[in-house]
């Protein structure tokens, strides 16, 4: 981490509260620059938007496209130029803002940490430094109190309503929960209530509609027996939903029920508490406190997941093992019991949500992880249901990483023999304890597999047999009552877009591409309501992905290319990482055959060049 006043700092800026930029003069103190310096908001406004961009770097369209959205291409563009002049004449340093040229784009960078010295980014690196140390530790709660206090100075880009302004405020405010919900939690752990309430307060007040926040509050003071006061603040902000038109989500009302029972019980209680009654009590209330923030937990899983199906994941995987860290610890203070099965289903729930999140990043080694904790509790509690579904996704893990993981000196995909056996064995170890519906999919992932195996026709048509067993379990309902089934395979029998969906997969690698289009348009002829669900992007974007993998085995290289861009397009908003890899993998070939030239082919080429992810 990098500190301000570091030798080597030669800019420091102040992005959090009011805007505040300094630098270095020659005889090494500082001096602010003033307000006039900076003549029109240009300069200032590309200065601030290259400090919000992952790793301070954007392309000059989307400079242009964000900054200027009104003015004319080449105004936009005497603009930005413009703008880049006066930064390096402001700070009397031409290497402070850099031109880089990628996939025939040129863009813009400005410098690191190290030279340019941000609040924000300080901020940043003193949380993922804290998390790497263990949020409980002395070390970690240290940084934490450091970050907080330079949050405390204000929101982040608070003087600029653009529209390029709100994404990047609404990321970094994430990280002030972040820091200020483990502070909090630190604090309660220490005995330091009121700091811990001072925490969340002040993320309520930045953002009175975030119930998470709430919810917490509600949790901590139903901890530390300020029931009423927890009401109170309840009732406050259900006020400022009501006068907005808004409605608190089902969770905050149970969890609110459940507080609101237990005040009124203690309310009618007449009798005098003893030291033992007291006792008797506390013991009582542990269990419902720990069951508190189980509602949570399992009331948001579902959200997690339709938000996985339609969003990002990377915007909320940090969530997602802040979660996983919480379970542990409740696991710790539970021993028998309805509870701890239930913080063992939610454990074994979120560590596969995690590895299919660590997945669509091409983080397969972290996924494989997460698959073998949930491998763990499956065991653990001799659950060969759970067993076979955590097996059966490290085996589609495996698949994935064997066939897509790894790439040859030319940047194509070069398959992985021992992952795919990897896979291929977890695969076939899933099947006999597996439910119905997923004995299906499983069986599909299998023909995948040994597809990518084949060696002779003899193995192709092993292969098309074993992808046609897949459709014996239609109609078959799922059984099984667990919490990750119920949610991740929500239908009770094996739907028929996902029988096509897989079928099509295989068709493509062992060269059946006019199969895998057949299946593909068996899909889109399925009465309404029984087709692939508009509103999942990510499924929607890899069926587009297979539909034009097959039609690069037919040749249609232009019919190809439209598809893998309008995919393309699906999976830059959500950031899906493997499925762009993949669609780079199809673009690479174009390339390289007689349809290099195609307008389609190019269109892809341009598409992929704008995209944030490189």
């Amino acid at each position: 981490m990098i500190d301000s006043d570091d030798p080597s700092v030669r800019i420091r800026v102040r992005l959090l509260g009011p805007f505040h930029v300094e630098r270095r003069r020659e005889d090494g103190n500082w001096e602010a620059i003033k307000k006039t310096v900076w003549g029109n908001s240009s300069a200032r406004a590309l200065f601030k938007r290259l400090l919000g961009a992952d790793n301070r770097r954007a392309t000059g369209s989307q400079l242009l496209a964000e900054l200027w959205p009104r003015s004319s291409a080449r105004s936009a563009e005497h603009y930005l130029n413009h703008a880049v002049c006066k930064l390096r004449k402001i700070f009397q340093w031409d290497e402070l803002i850099t031109a880089f040229t990628s996939h025939g784009r040129v863009g813009y960078q400005l410098s690191d940490q190290a030279l340019v010295w941000c609040d924000i980014d300080a901020c940043e690196a003193l949380i993922i430094e804290a998390e790497r140390l263990g949020r409980a530790s002395t070390q970690a709660f240290s940084l934490l109190k450091q970050a907080r206090s330079l949050f405390d100075r204000g929101s982040m880009l608070e003087e600029e309503s653009a529209a390029w302004s709100l994404a990047i405020r609404a990321e970094k405010e994430k990280l002030e929960s972040y820091c200020r919900i483990w502070l909090a939690e630190a604090y309660e752990v220490q005995g330091e209530s009121s700091y811990a309430r001072m925490q969340y307060l002040q993320l309520l007040e930045r953002n009175p509609r975030d119930e998470d926040v709430l919810c917490r509050l509600l949790g901590f003071l139903y901890r530390q027996g300020k029931k009423q006061e927890a009401i109170s603040y309840y009732e406050e902000v259900k006020q400022y939903f009501d006068e907005h038109g808004l409605s608190l989500s089902k969770t905050t009302q149970k969890l609110v029920e459940l507080i609101q029972e237990e005040h009124s019980y203690l309310n009618r209680s007449s009798f005098k508490a003893t030291e033992e009654t007291n006792k008797v009590r506390q013991s009582s209330l542990m269990p419902r406190a720990l069951y508190v923030d189980l509602i949570r937990f399992q009331s948001n899983l579902p959200h997690f997941w339709q938000f996985y199906y339609a969003s990002t994941a990377l915007d909320f995987i940090f969530d997602i093992q802040a979660t996983i860290e919480e379970l542990r610890i409740l696991e710790q203070q539970v021993s028998r019991g309805g509870l701890q099965q239930l913080v063992w289903d939610l454990l074994f729930s979120y560590y596969l949500l995690a590895a299919r999140i660590a997945h669509d990043l091409r983080s397969y080694g972290m996924a494989t992880n997460y698959q073998n904790e949930a491998l763990n509790i499956a065991k653990s509690i001799d659950n060969l249901s759970l067993w076979a579904l955590a097996l059966s996704e490290r085996g589609f893990t495996q698949l994935v990483w064997g066939s897509f993981g790894e790439t040859d000196t030319l940047g194509a995909f070069q398959a992985h023999p021992k992952r795919i056996i990897d896979a291929v064995a977890d695969l076939e170890g899933a099947i006999p304890y597996a439910q119905p519906q997923l004995k299906g999919l499983i069986t599909l992932d299998l023909s995948r597999a040994m597809g990518m195996m084949k060696r002779s026709e003899t193995d192709i048509t092993r292969v098309l047999s074993t992808v046609e067993q897949a459709e014996q379990w239609i109609g078959q309902e799922q059984r099984s009552d667990d919490l990750y089934a119920r949610i991740c395979l929500p239908s009770p029998h094996l739907q028929h877009w996902r029988l096509y969906l897989g079928q099509a997969v295989t068709f493509n690698v062992v060269g059946h591409p006019a199969k895998a289009v057949a299946a593909l348009q068996a899909i889109k002829q399925l009465a309404p309501g029984e087709g692939l669900p508009a509103n999942e992007i990510r499924r929607n974007a890899w069926a587009m992905i297979i539909e034009a993998e097959a039609h690069m085995g037919l040749q249609s290289f232009d019919q190809a290319a439209t598809l893998a861009s309008t995919a393309l397009r699906s999976c830059q908003d959500i950031q899906s990482l493997s499925n762009i890899a993949i669609i780079r993998d199809i673009y690479s070939r174009l390339r390289q055959g007689s349809a290099s030239n195609h307008v389609a082919v190019i269109e892809l080429g341009k598409t992929l060049a704008t995209s944030a992810i490189i």
